[in-house]
């Protein structure tokens, strides 16, 4: 447990740059992902009608999804020591 500002500071910095890491590794995972999935979609004779539609409701899936995920786990300062403790 950080006992300083300074080594608050430290631990909450290593946290935030590792979920960034984590985060920049998943957006280019899945744009490689999407760019293949896009030339299959292609090859296998999908309109760009038919990909917008199926992207407007996977990407609405993906939302409420991810929005589930902040409400359960909302990223905030904790302003009182009281906040982590119950």
């Amino acid at each position: 447990m950080p006992k300083s500002k300074e080594k608050y500071r430290l631990k909450l910095r290593q946290n935030l740059s590792a979920y960034a890491t984590s985060q920049t590794r998943a957006s280019m995972t899945l744009g490689g992902r999407l760019t293949v999935l896009r030339l299959q979609a292609t090859v296998a004779g999908l309109t760009d009608v038919d990909l917008a539609d199926i992207t407007a409701e996977e990407t609405a899936r993906s939302d409420r999804r991810l929005a589930r995920i902040t409400a359960l786990h909302p990223v905030g300062p904790v302003v009182h020591v009281e906040d982590i403790q119950s």
